[in-house]
């Protein structure tokens, strides 16, 4: 079996689990933010192997590259947004714990595929500027971590979370952790109830002299800039496979909209403008596929100005996902707005999408201000 047919077949089984254990009960779970349906899926998730997905085979999981994962991410999300964003703070963190000692990985890695009798085993992770406030502490033989993130993606589920934190103001010495989530000096403050992706257990997270061992250092303390870049690459690329399973979600269900609905005496899709709305959104999607696999497989190809970025397709495939939706909106008219056709759920989830990572405003005015000497232009 070749690596595609391989990743058909995955995506195959992935895609009638959520059809079947997912699909049914996102709209309800969203109505009443049922957080607690998280670890009931997660669960179940394991039946299909879907969180050892990134995991080294080894250490029991399927051994996907980071393309593979977001495909998978990417049919979830067409079931539910929020539990692929449980799945992409999983992923990611799971990327950074590649860069880890063997003694590290043997630790970590079984438990994140498999998990532990009765209790689903969730990564997540939080990257600077969400880190700034984070310090390490010497005090004797110890070292102890002290600060807040502001807000978690899984935080109330999460047992491992992977941080980053910027000892130096030049930014030079990253260290990176893996942090217990049940350790002595870990409160997991209340979910604020975001608007959108609202079974995913966001909360700010607080840590008070936390006690942290050599194991939990991800690489050398000082050194992890290479990690904290692949670990930003992977979070950003899985977001962008989110965004486009949202937007294919609000493409089918326009499409099966206008397929049914009468107006001016024909079927509404029959109209020229509806088409042209329709066929945008399959065209924005293709893009927006092609940008998310690209960025994560890292393949340069085609000219030299033309350099693969996640940040970049974070960008583009959060925003086209919301015009997508908002289109999706339009073609269903008044009924677009009623949460039973599930398109307004997916314009919220698509909107905390777009600040996930940070915002992509700021994203995309600090990556020009750090780089504007670098961006090839011809």
């Amino acid at each position: 079996m070749t690596a595609y047919e391989e990743l058909c077949a995955i995506t195959d089984v992935c895609d009638k689990f959520a059809s079947r254990e997912i699909g049914p009960a996102a709209l309800e779970a969203d109505l009443e933010s049922r957080t607690a349906w998280v670890p009931e899926v997660w669960t179940r998730t394991r039946e299909v192997g879907i969180p050892g997905l990134p995991v080294p085979e080894e250490y029991g999981g399927a051994g996907q590259p980071g393309d593979g994962c977001a495909t998978v991410i990417d049919v979830i999300s067409f079931y539910c947004p929020g539990i692929a964003s449980v799945l992409c703070n999983h992923f990611a963190a799971v990327a950074c714990m590649h860069h880890s000692r063997a003694s590290q990985k043997a630790a970590y890695f079984q438990r994140l595929a498999n998990s532990e009798a009765g209790e689903p085993v969730i990564g997540t992770v939080a990257f600077p500027p969400d880190t700034c406030d984070l310090s390490l502490t010497v005090d004797g033989d110890s070292v102890f971590l002290d600060g807040t993130v502001p807000l978690l993606g899984s935080a109330l589920h999460a047992r491992y979370c992977c941080l980053f934190i910027n000892e130096e103001v030049n930014g030079r010495a990253i260290t990176g952790l893996v942090v217990d989530m049940k350790a002595p000096g870990v409160a997991v403050g209340e979910n604020p109830k975001l608007p959108g992706l609202k079974v995913n257990p966001f909360a700010p997270v607080r840590f008070e002299r936390v006690n942290i061992g050599p194991d939990s250092l991800l690489g050398e303390k000082g050194n992890a800039g290479a990690i904290l870049k692949d670990g930003r690459r992977a979070w950003f690329g899985y977001l962008a496979a989110a965004a486009v399973g949202a937007a294919r979600s609000a493409s089918h269900k326009a499409r099966d909209y206008a397929s049914q609905r009468y107006q001016f005496g024909k079927i509404i899709i029959h109209h020229q403008e509806i088409q042209r709305m329709l066929g945008a959104m399959l065209m924005k999607i293709d893009v927006g596929t092609s940008a998310y696999l690209r960025a994560l497989t890292g393949e340069k190809g085609g000219p030299p100005w033309s350099v693969p970025s996640p940040l970049f397709a974070k960008i583009y495939c959060t925003d086209m996902a919301m015009e997508v939706v908002l289109d999706a909106i339009q073609i269903h008219g008044g009924y677009g707005y009623m949460h039973e056709y599930g398109v307004e759920k997916l314009m919220r989830d698509c909107k905390v999408l777009q600040l996930m990572g940070g915002s992509n405003p700021s994203l995309l005015t600090g990556h020009t201000a750090a780089n504007v000497t670098d961006i090839p232009l011809k």
